[in-house]
C-alpha cells in the first residue's frame, strides 16, 4: 500500500486530501478460494471552515474509490 497526504491551513479555512493505492495479492487458504486479486486506489478530500469563532465549523468531505466508491457529506 503507498499513500501520500497534505493539508494546508490559512486563517479560518482549512483543506487537507490523501491518495491511496494498494494491491492484495497472493490470496491463500480455503476461505480466499476463488477470489481475485484486489488492485484498488481512492482518494479522499475536506475542506473545513470556521464560521463563528470559538462555536461553530463547518466540514465537507468527499471520497472516490476503494470500498466507499463516491460518497459526499457536510458536517456542521
Amino acid at each position: 500500500m503507498v499513500s501520500a497526504d497534505a493539508g494546508v491551513k490559512q486563517r479560518r479555512f482549512s483543506l487537507e486530501g490523501e491518495f491511496y493505492w494498494r494491491i492484495v495479492d497472493d490470496l491463500r487458504g480455503e476461505a480466499q478460494a476463488g477470489l481475485e486479486d484486489l488492485h484498488d486506489h481512492g482518494l479522499h478530500l475536506q475542506a473545513s471552515a470556521i464560521v463563528f469563532r470559538r462555536a461553530l465549523q463547518t466540514c465537507a468531505v468527499g471520497r472516490n474509490g476503494g470500498v466507499s466508491h463516491t460518497s459526499f457529506e457536510l458536517n456542521f
